[in-house]
């Protein structure tokens, strides 16, 4: 069973709210997605939420060179890293740019949806298109 980290950030930028989530990842999503936030940020927390998940065990980095720096811009697209430093910038409902660390999640996987970038440092970064 993987685990999924789902992050909210407030307009204020000092509180971060995050959910580690298993089984009950989709309730969840939905309770966070239509509610400010439930878990007692500040009423003005942001709509736009992204999910970062656990590196799945079969991605194999064999043949991926070894990261210094790499920015990757959105398009639906699977990223894999492991042994990063990951921040991910993304645009809230009200076009303001929202910058969040994944200082927990070296290893890790997500979609990046168009509008998402990361900027990833060391480790080893892999991409996979969305199309298959």
């Amino acid at each position: 069973m993987s685990t999924r980290l789902i992050l909210l950030s407030s307009f204020d930028s000092h509180s971060l709210c995050a959910l580690r989530l298993s089984s009950f990842h989709y309730e969840f999503r939905r309770a966070v997605w239509l509610r400010p936030c439930i878990f007692g940020c500040s009423e003005n927390t942001r709509q736009m939420v992204f999910e970062v998940s656990s590196l799945d065990n079969d991605v194999d980095f064999d043949a991926v060179p070894q990261n210094r720096v790499t920015m990757i811009v959105g398009r639906d697209q699977t990223v894999f890293w492991k042994g990063c430093n990951v921040t991910v910038y993304d645009t809230d409902s009200e076009g303001k740019q929202q910058i969040t660390f994944l200082e927990s999640m070296p290893d890790g996987q997500m979609v990046v949806r168009n509008g998402v970038k990361l900027y990833i440092t060391q480790g080893k970064v892999k991409e996979e298109d969305g199309t298959g």
